[in-house]
């Protein structure tokens, strides 16, 4: 649910992000028109997101399972015309999840709930869930949860008791009308008891069958059969008069009914799931099945299963030749792994490389295994020792001349220093994860790596360069791990995805946003702000290594260094507070050194609730697209220090002035407003201040605070930065 799931669509690729909306669109507009035959009901879901910077209440899945009842998965979609911007800055959204009330049962019903932002990172949100269980017919409508979240995700559970009447009118008329005709029969009977030879056993019976059919309709829909409803009416057949039986049979029709209501609701969730699934898959993956991909092969997704056969090994060890030419059952099974490991060579050059790993690893599975065989075996000889490590030495040569002693192939265009990091760096450190890398980046072929493997390769390298500084607490990255090994499976199919702290790390060292190949080119000050938002910790030695890791081209050198010459607590507040957007503009960070006072003024703006787009002059230069020279007599290249995104969404232009040069700060101000004005942002801007340490008075001495906003003694106004289509009082901050 939130907004920097728009942002990884985005990310990965512009043209599948449009269709991913368009079928987004279409499921919202078309899912919830479905019709039911039994009683229509819905779980309402108002979401009220008081930090909206962090988290606007838009589902990231339209139709994905927010809900469960009775354990049963129920598909959840926005409200069309719900969505409201609220004056202090909050945002809410109603979302719906609707059903049949025969997923409902008599007594305790189970609802789960489940919220939290796509990027599991909950830390900056604050926000109420409020959702109630509705059924407009019935006029019904209940509490189910009232949730206050602050800084985390939600997963919780409640129940509430239904009474029949509330699930299904018609089942509870039923057996109203049901128990007026039965009592009318026992009344009868009591009244004709002398005349009644089994009167006792008829008594029984009815009571049984008043009993039985409430024990009936109580019991879950998926425990009735309709055969059990058929044999009801042929138990009591003789004991009912024709009312009676009247009301027995419109009971059990309508029970036979709900029976079918309920498989055509579960039909409906199969087919609705089902449908998103086939639907995203078959967009997501349409470029690459145009290039000839096959979303139906799975050897597309994994390695799949070997033609290596397994072979036994019978105790022959005393048999005289049993190891000789032609006999050996060793000598057999290394032809038969020869044989399927040249099916997948051509002309000297393995062609099917996932079949020919995957066949590779089964013989070394089943090697490992015989040796263990045999060094268990009693009585072993040295002739049935000699025949295997024959054997397994003719295979180990054949493969040697495909593959390496690290199983990498030899004429990988993968760089050695890449290889030896995934080996010795990621391995280690994420095993599985670092197997399936491995496997995928052997799949490459050619004499080179092009653009987009490059690129690729830098964004790895840079990954194993960072995680060689970091010993405990490797796990927290495993998320980043994963997202490149599934970049690794999708080079050369038309959608490789590279989202979150991963993106970050690819825009930082390759300098192209969304880490497309060809995506634009990011200035130094947009690539350090990148690279803040990757890493959780020892900013300073993490991007060292870095810098020192393979592939690294001079730019990403000097990038890398100047965040780790940022300070610890400086990147630590701006990857917690940043936001690398706001409407046209990207965000920035100085590749100058902050000097101490800056830093102090960053972090009472980050205290304030603040989200950084621009920091520094370079930064804000970079942000608002101002000049970064300009003559002597103009003011054109002047910047003030920070671009800022205050908590009611709106934007604040700030300048740090440890000294005391108020003329020159409201210039960098000006200039600052006047480039927001030329982006067509300027009515945007909610406050421009000056930020200066608490005591110290201005050098123009008609300028003084007054009430917390600069005023000038010598015309008696408070000061005032206007030009064509801006004017602002300026604030001033003392620290």
């Amino acid at each position: 649910m939130s907004r920097s799931e728009d942002v990884a669509l985005r990310r990965c690729c512009a043209a599948v992000f449009q269709r991913l909306v368009a079928l987004v669109t279409a499921l919202a507009v078309l899912s919830p028109s479905f019709a039911r035959a039994g009683t229509p009901y819905s779980l309402d879901w108002v979401s009220m997101q008081f930090n909206a910077r962090c988290v606007t209440p838009e589902l990231a899945v339209p139709g994905a399972p927010y809900f469960r009842v009775n354990q049963t998965p129920l598909p959840t979609y926005e409200v069309p015309g719900e969505f409201v911007f609220h004056d202090d800055g909050s945002e809410s959204n109603r979302m719906e999840a609707a059903f049949d009330s025969v997923l409902l049962r008599m007594g305790a019903n189970d609802f789960h709930f489940h919220v939290y932002t796509e990027s599991g990172d909950d830390t900056c949100v604050d926000a109420r869930e409020v959702v109630n269980l509705v059924s407009v017919p019935l006029g019904l409508n209940k509490p189910l949860f009232d949730v206050r979240r602050r800084g985390v995700a939600f997963s919780g559970d409640t129940t509430l008791d239904l009474s029949l009447a509330e699930i299904n009118p018609a089942l509870a008329r039923d057996i109203a009308e049901l128990e007026v005709a039965v009592a009318k029969l026992m009344a009868a009977l009591l009244r004709n008891a002398a005349k009644v030879a089994d009167l006792r056993a008829r008594m029984d019976l009815l009571r049984q069958l008043d009993t039985e059919l409430h024990d009936l309709v109580s019991r879950p829909l998926d425990e009735i059969s309709r055969t059990d409803l058929d044999a009801i009416l042929d138990r009591y057949k003789d004991v009912v008069d024709p009312e009676t039986r009247a009301a027995m049979e419109q009971l059990v029709d309508d029970l036979k009914k709900s029976v079918s209501d309920l498989e055509d609701e579960l039909g409906r969730l199969l087919d609705e799931f089902g449908a998103q699934a086939d639907e995203v898959a078959d967009l997501a993956t349409q470029d690459a099945r145009a290039e000839g991909w096959d979303p139906d092969d799975p050897w597309n997704y994994a390695l799949g299963e070997s033609e290596v056969p397994w072979v036994e090994v019978p105790d022959i060890a005393e048999v005289d030749g049993a190891f000789e030419e032609g006999r050996d059952p060793y000598a057999a099974y290394a032809d038969a792994v020869i044989a399927a490991l040249e099916a997948d060579v051509s002309g000297g050059v393995v062609v099917a490389r996932a079949d020919f790993v995957a066949n590779v690893r089964a013989w070394r599975e089943n090697s490992a295994a015989l040796e263990i065989a045999l060094r268990d075996r009693m009585g072993v000889s040295l002739a049935e020792t000699n025949a295997f490590l024959k054997a397994q030495n003719r295979l180990t040569a054949y493969v040697r001349r495909f593959m390496d002693a690290s199983d990498w192939f030899v004429d990988s265009p993968v760089p050695a220093d890449l290889r030896a990091q995934v080996d010795t760096v990621l391995k280690p450190r994420f095993d599985a994860l670092a197997d399936q890398m491995k496997d995928s980046l052997n799949q490459w072929t050619g004499d080179a790596l092009d653009l987009e493997q490059t690129q690729l390769y830098q964004t790895i390298s840079a990954f194993a360069g960072a995680m060689s500084t970091v010993g405990e607490g490797f796990e927290a990255y495993a998320e980043v791990m994963q997202t490149l090994v599934h970049a690794t499976t999708r080079i050369g199919v038309g959608f490789v995805p590279v989202v979150g702290p991963a993106l970050d790390l690819c825009e930082a060292v390759s300098g192209k946003a969304w880490c497309l190949p060809s995506g634009q080119a990011l200035s130094d000050e947009e690539r350090i702000f990148s690279g803040v938002g990757f890493g959780l910790g020892a900013v300073g030695p993490m991007w060292r290594a870095v810098g020192r890791a393979g592939g690294m081209t001079p730019e990403a050198i000097r990038v890398a260094e100047e965040i780790a010459q940022m300070g610890e607590e400086l990147a630590t507040a701006l990857r917690a507070s940043r936001r690398t957007s706001y409407k046209t503009l990207r965000g920035a960070v100085t590749t100058k050194l902050i000097d101490a006072f800056e830093k102090k003024a960053a972090k009472f703006l980050l205290d304030d609730g603040r989200a950084l787009i621009g920091v520094g002059d370079d930064g804000v230069r970079t942000v608002l697209g101002i000049p970064r020279n300009a003559p002597a007599y103009s003011d054109a290249a002047k910047a003030p220090d920070f671009v800022t995104v205050t908590t009611g969404n709106k934007l604040a232009v700030s300048e740090a002035k440890s000294g005391t040069h108020v003329q020159e700060a409201i210039k960098q101000l000006t200039n600052a407003l006047k480039a927001l004005k030329e982006k067509g942002l300027a009515g945007d801007v909610a406050r421009v201040e000056i930020i200066i340490k608490k005591g110290v008075a201005f050098d123009d001495h008609n300028k003084i605070t007054n009430n917390g906003y600069l005023f000038d003694k010598s015309t008696g106004r408070t000061v005032q930065i206007s030009g064509e289509g801006f004017k602002h009082f300026v604030r001033i901050i003392e620290i």
